[in-house]
């Protein structure tokens, strides 16, 4: 009675022990699988056994292996979608570009045509002081002609020759005038030239997507303001070369005052 009570205290530990290992191995190694090896005859488990889960299968392949799969076949509708949205990218960049030139050229002209515009004041105001020239020269031949001292036609004719001065003044004003006129003309120049090169690459932008509709400038509104501008540069030009040979010749009928007012004061008595 005595062993046998010694044998199934025995039994007790041994199953304990076991059962606790199982419990503390699923704890701590949640992922191995247990299992019991060997039962004894009253079903009590006297060896676990730990199985480690295999590890999940890969494709892995070097490059050169006769088993790699072969490389995926890009989709053709991808394809032609992607670079239908690059081409029509490109188009809208352009097009934009073609559309900003055209507004920009408009603005230079305007400012062109301002410029030129502002000459004919200039003239007229160079006209009044021929004018004036003319007056003070019949003055100083009036004096002359009825035998006023020449200390006094000397004098007037004198004013004259300032009068001709404030002429020669007004002539520098429209050549400068000039230059304003020349710096706009290569201003209006250098638009055209960057308007034909976006406008040519807008053309060959198309010429991607020719199914694209976009908002640019067609082809015959990018001819029409560039002909615009030329012939704004030419009317310009031709319209300050015109004033330029008035002012020129308000100088030389001015000075031509002022030669008759001081052969007076020559003759004076």
């Amino acid at each position: 009675m005595r062993s046998t009570t010694r044998v199934l205290g025995s039994l007790v530990l041994v199953v304990a022990a076991v059962l606790g290992t199982m419990w503390f191995l699923n704890t701590t190694r949640p992922g191995l699988d247990i299992k019991c090896r060997y039962l004894n005859d009253v079903g009590a488990c006297l060896e676990i056994m730990l199985i480690q889960p295999a590890e999940p299968a890969t494709n892995s392949f070097t490059p050169g292996d006769d088993n790699a799969p072969p490389p995926a076949t890009p989709d053709p509708a991808a394809l032609k979608a992607a670079a239908d949205a690059a081409a029509r990218t490109r188009i809208d960049r352009a097009a934009a570009s073609a559309a900003s030139d055209i507004s920009s050229l408009a603005d230079n002209v305007s400012s062109l045509q301002s410029d030129v515009g502002k000459v004919p004041d200039d003239l007229k105001s160079m006209a009044g002081d021929v004018a004036t020239t003319l007056a003070d020269e019949g003055n100083v031949l009036t004096e002359a002609g009825n035998g006023t001292d020449s200390g006094t036609v000397c004098g007037d004719s004198g004013t004259v020759a300032g009068d001709v001065g404030t002429v020669e003044g007004d002539e520098g004003t429209i050549e400068g005038a000039g230059g304003t006129v020349d710096g706009d003309v290569a201003t209006v120049q250098a638009s055209i030239e960057q308007l034909q090169r976006d406008a040519a690459d807008l053309s060959s932008a198309r010429g991607g997507l020719p199914s694209y509709s976009d908002s640019g400038p067609s082809d015959s509104a990018v001819s029409a303001a560039v002909s615009a501008a030329n012939g704004a540069i030419t009317t310009a030009q031709q319209a300050y070369s015109a004033d330029l040979a008035k002012a020129k010749g308000y100088v030389a009928t001015a000075n031509a005052y002022a030669a008759a007012a001081s052969k007076a004061c020559d003759s004076a008595p």
